[in-house]
């Protein structure tokens, strides 16, 4: 299938309020300590494999055909190996969000034969001194690239995820030339988002005006603007509702992983309820793009316009996020002097 037909495609169905994707965090529990994760690590009663396999029938019958597992640490449920086997008897396609450092030979049989769209490892340095302080448990960089190798030498498709803090920006460079050389798919992501917990440990973290400028002139940080321009029309509009709608560990429905608000619970009403009648989810369907503050920005067609990062800046996903426009006009601001140059 062409690609602008798929894009068509699934611009109809979401337009038709089908829940294409779905992110569900299957657990808090983590083998790591990351520096910067968001992750609520209080004890909660998981959703059972009984209960997820209820819920994946609910979102196959809606029309949903992608999940993206993630955590805490997926692999860490010792009936991870049952809910990949369902999705894959659901038809369902799979993405996994995953540390790697728990892959091991017993799951590649499975893992081939699941096919997933890709297994999402974090790396966060080209040495095992940086990874592991950032993880703050010794031998993780060890056991992730053992996973990566691993992974790829069985076919599987691995994602390289780096969270670029201040702390591991020194290894950037050396990341992407490791990426190069092994033919990873990496991506660098630069936005460091507050904690929906109402702590701001993370901002700390951000890299700083002249890491980011040094970041586009070496190429390691990308942005809207570097793909082909798009008019306002084509462009897909800023919306609230990004159709990735998140399942919590304990079966909380929010609109995305981290716009925690809440929707309804799947251990008391059914996916169909919720995402259909639900007096939240009509309300926030019901706004317009031209109430988000970022439809009037010079900037509406070459940004990222993430509202998520604004609610958990300033509890409103309707304004600019102030982190998100310090990184667009630092890339603008690049933009404009290499055109001067050249």
């Amino acid at each position: 299938m062409k690609r602008d037909r798929k894009v068509d495609i699934l611009k109809e169905l979401r337009n038709k309020n089908v829940p294409v994707d779905v992110h569900w965090e299957l657990t808090n529990r983590c083998n790591e300590n990351c520096i910067h994760c968001l992750r609520d690590n209080r004890k909660v009663r998981e959703l059972t494999l009984k209960e997820i396999k209820d819920i994946m029938l609910q979102l196959k019958k809606e029309g949903c055909f992608t999940l993206t597992f993630s955590g805490g640490e997926p692999f860490l449920r010792k009936d991870f190996r049952d809910i990949l086997e369902f999705a894959y008897q659901q038809q369902f396609k799979v993405k996994i969000l995953t540390n790697g450092t728990l892959i091991n030979q017993k799951y590649i049989g499975l893992l081939k034969k699941i096919k997933p769209i890709f297994i999402q490892l974090s790396l966060y340095g080209a040495s095992s001194q940086m990874h592991d302080s950032i993880t703050q448990v010794k031998g993780s960089f060890k056991k992730t690239m053992k996973a990566i190798r691993l992974l790829e030498e069985h076919q599987i498709t691995v994602k390289i995820m780096v969270m670029c803090l201040n702390r591991n920006f020194p290894e950037l460079l050396a990341l992407k030339r490791m990426a190069k050389k092994r033919k990873w798919n990496i991506v660098f992501d630069f936005q460091i988002f507050p904690t929906y917990l109402k702590k701001k440990a993370p901002i700390h973290l951000r890299t700083t005006d002249e890491q980011i400028a040094f970041a586009r002139r070496k190429k390691i940080l990308t942005w809207p603007c570097d793909l082909k321009p798009q008019d306002r029309k084509k462009r897909p509009p800023v919306s609230l509702f990004n159709y990735t709608p998140s399942i919590s560990v304990q079966g909380d429905l929010h609109p995305s992983v981290l716009m925690r608000i809440k929707l309804g619970n799947l251990r008391k009403s059914s996916f169909h309820d919720i995402w259909h009648n639900s007096a939240k989810v009509r309300r926030l369907r019901s706004i317009s793009e031209k109430q988000f503050d970022c439809f009037y920005c010079k900037y509406y067609t070459f940004c990222c316009r993430v509202p998520e990062m604004a609610y958990l800046e300033q509890g409103n996903f309707l304004v600019k996020s102030k982190e998100i426009c310090r990184i667009n006009n630092l890339v603008q601001k690049s933009k404009v002097e290499r055109l001067n140059k050249s």
